[in-house]
């Protein structure tokens, strides 16, 4: 049972880190304060680093 809400819980995480950086990225993009490629790289780390767990 824990196992399985430690597993919720982080993958809940790994959704709202997600999703704030999709927001943040489109809000830069929008601004054009940064290009495609800086944003999917940002994303990419921050998706990658709340999986792990471990940054």
């Amino acid at each position: 049972m824990h196992l399985a809400r430690q597993s919720f819980n982080l993958a809940l995480f790994a959704a709202a880190v997600s999703t704030f950086m999709s927001l943040v990225g489109a809000g830069f993009l929008l601004t054009e304060k940064a290009n495609d490629g800086a944003v999917t790289a940002a994303e990419g780390m921050a998706e990658a680093c709340a999986m792990r767990s471990a940054c």
